[in-house]
């Protein structure tokens, strides 16, 4: 099944925000945290993105509950439009590869990078105040890299030299969470019950989201809904509101009358998660939104969104720590702030596309073909298991 271009679109425009947010969270920390000590702006303006919907613009933490909605979307639509179990098995088998390549090669650049001394985070975090830890102090040997990359990241919450590999742990298990919703909905006749159980077991967590993406392309599949443009367009507005609910976790703003105060409910990752989700199925029923998304430039960063989110973190530490160090004391801040964000994204861009050329782009043809050749290998067996029984 070839892509839905306006999906791509969307994941592109996700890594983007993604992007400018760990940059605004490393230079402009205030936004994230509230903490008047680190503010670089006159009359306040970070707390203003701080505590309204505005702070959408920064909010990588959405974009991410994005992300994992749309791997629940992509993993499971060609299961529901052709109902073959093997699609089921070929997603397995890939799954490992297609995510381990990418990140054996990242953390190994990141390594080269801390053994070449080429992160300049733990000075720039004494101009900026950032609170985010300074993980290039911690020493680790090509031993540890390899353990990262090809196993821990994939189980456990680990430090590693690239903060945002966080994710890989919910996108490699989350993604089996959807392999085995699909075999339950291949056998279960009550799906909307079991819909409904899969939502509460997962209502506090990051898998929600593929849940809810899964459910969607079942949807978009099965359920042939027509929905007013009005209502979708209100369902964006939500959407957006949602996905804009602040770091702080509501407070005393308007964030507060949709916050739930019942037993330990994340409404961080919960409004987030839920945000993704309406955002989706608006798109996916919305032909405006549709046309947006599929423009090509949305479509190029789609291409390169998962090499983007990969790379970008490393050379805000490292290329766009240095510039900014280097121009501080000629320009004012915010000058010296522009010229590294646009150095450092363009930079980032261009090693995007190389990283997808020659890393993430063999991955996804290394995984099909180990897929194709396991499954080839059970096919043949099971064909001579076949003929064997039949001349008993």
């Amino acid at each position: 099944m070839g892509k839905i271009k306006f999906l791509d679109g969307l994941r592109g425009g996700a890594a983007f925000i993604v992007v400018i947010a760990h940059y605004i969270q490393v230079f402009y920390p205030t936004v994230f945290n509230g903490n008047i000590e680190s503010i670089h702006t006159k009359n306040n303006l970070e707390l203003i993105f701080y505590k309204t919907p505005l702070n959408l613009f920064f909010n990588a933490n959405f974009c991410v509950c994005i992300f994992f909605v749309l791997s629940g979307y992509v993993l499971s639509i060609k299961f529901f439009k052709h109902n073959d179990k093997e699609i089921i098995i070929s997603g397995m088998l890939k799954r490992y590869l297609r995510l381990a390549i990418p990140v054996l090669a990242v953390l190994t650049l990141s390594y080269l990078m801390r053994k070449c001394n080429l992160f300049y985070f733990g000075d720039v975090s004494s101009i900026t105040k950032t609170e985010i830890m300074n993980r290039y102090l911690i020493k680790y040997d090509y031993i540890d890299i390899l353990k990262q990359s090809l196993f821990q990241i994939f189980i456990f919450d680990i430090e590693t030299y690239n903060a945002v590999l966080w994710t890989m742990k919910y996108e490699f298990i989350g993604s089996f969470i959807v392999f085995f919703i699909l075999i339950l909905f291949s056998h279960c006749k009550h799906k909307k019950t079991l819909s409904i159980a899969l939502i509460l077991i997962f209502l506090n967590s990051y898998y929600l989201g593929f849940v809810l993406g899964c459910l969607l392309s079942y949807i978009s599949i099965n359920k042939k809904i027509k929905i007013k443009k009005i209502t979708l367009k209100f369902l964006l507005l939500i959407s957006l509101f949602f996905g804009s609910y602040p770091y702080y976790q509501g407070g005393n703003s308007i964030y507060y009358i949709i916050s739930i105060k019942f037993g330990e409910i994340n409404n961080f990752i919960l409004f987030h998660t839920l945000g993704g989700a309406l955002l989706v199925f608006v798109i996916i029923n919305l032909k405006t939104l549709q046309n947006v998304f599929s423009s090509e430039i949305m479509v190029f960063l789609g291409k390169i969104s998962f090499s983007l989110y990969l790379v970008h973190f490393l050379f805000i530490n490292s290329l766009g720590s240095y510039i900014f160090i280097k121009t501080v004391n000629y320009f004012n801040y915010h000058i010296s702030f522009l010229i590294s964000f646009i150095i450092t994204f363009l930079f980032s861009i261009v090693t995007a596309y190389g990283f997808n050329r020659i890393i993430d782009t063999p991955a996804i043809y290394l995984s099909n073909k180990f897929s194709k050749f396991i499954l080839d290998k059970f096919n043949q067996e099971e064909v001579k298991h076949q003929i064997l029984k039949s001349q008993i």
